[in-house]
């Protein structure tokens, strides 16, 4: 009897003990709704005021532009990369910076080796009716003392004519063409007339310089600033760059001038002397 009245006393004070416990679970449950529905409550009543004036409107339009700014970028990581603008010489202006500064530097080794003065020094685009002033025996009759056209075309068929040219008629997908460019094609020699041998060796034609003249100097200097900068870029950058100014040196249209036809365009040449500046 004692045992049987032990037990209903252990069971009553265990019904006990579980239902405070679950009356004190709901209860703290029912706080912590309270407390959360209060907190909607005053966020619901912490309202903004309708924009009164033209600066409200302006603080209200602008808040919610970098709301989708922040969020296009979350969802579209690459936007920001792919949102650069290429300028009118198809390139970016951090890369017009760079290749200035590259191939400015290159032309001062020039002019200080043979003590030409920079002030003196003068930058010409590339003009296809220049290929016309030189003689049967190569002698140019033009007034442009550094023949910059033939300097232009030279350094033009030395990048554009090597694989570069064959891999940019394979169509306009940007993606499977700078992959096709690659390390191989995307890479230029260092020195001017070298990359004229290789293309001349790879694809059986090249325009020939004679690198004993003075001149070739200059010509090599402008080279050598441009693969500089080319050859610096990593590999995506260079080979997307190489696929800009590859589709607009594609439309060159070929002028016959004696026995040879030459483009009416080439690389790099308006981007250089029209911005190169020596002070």
């Amino acid at each position: 009897m004692k045992k049987k009245m032990s037990i209903c006393i252990l069971t009553a004070t265990l019904l006990f003990t579980l239902s405070a416990c679950g009356n004190s679970g709901a209860s703290s449950q029912t706080h912590d709704n309270n407390i959360q529905s209060q907190s909607i409550q005053e966020a619901s009543d912490v309202e903004t005021e309708p924009p009164q004036t033209a600066e409200d409107f302006q603080a209200v339009e602008n808040s919610q532009n970098m709301s989708e700014s922040m969020e296009d970028s979350l969802e579209n990581p690459e936007s920001e990369v792919q949102a650069q603008e290429f300028n009118a010489y198809g390139l970016t202006d951090a890369q017009q910076a760079s290749l200035i500064d590259s191939v400015k530097a290159s032309i001062e080794e020039y002019l200080n080796k043979y003590n030409i003065s920079a002030e003196d020094f003068r930058l010409h685009t590339y003009d296809v009716n220049d290929m016309g002033n030189y003689d049967e025996n190569g002698n140019y009759t033009g007034e442009d003392a550094y023949q910059w056209t033939f300097l232009w075309h030279a350094v033009d068929d030395a990048i554009w004519n090597s694989d570069l040219d064959m891999v940019m008629t394979l169509g306009d997908d940007q993606e499977f063409i700078t992959e096709l460019i690659g390390d191989e094609v995307g890479i230029f020699a260092d020195d001017l007339n070298i990359q004229l041998q290789n293309n001349l060796e790879n694809w059986g034609s090249a325009v020939i310089v004679d690198p004993s003249d003075e001149l070739y100097d200059l010509q090599n200097a402008v080279y050598r600033g441009i693969v500089n900068f080319i050859n610096g870029l990593d590999s995506q950058e260079r080979n997307e760059l190489l696929y800009n100014l590859g589709k607009e040196r594609a439309k060159a249209e070929y002028i016959p001038i004696g026995m040879t036809s030459y483009p009416d365009q080439v690389m790099f040449d308006r981007v250089i002397s029209e911005n190169l500046q020596f002070e």
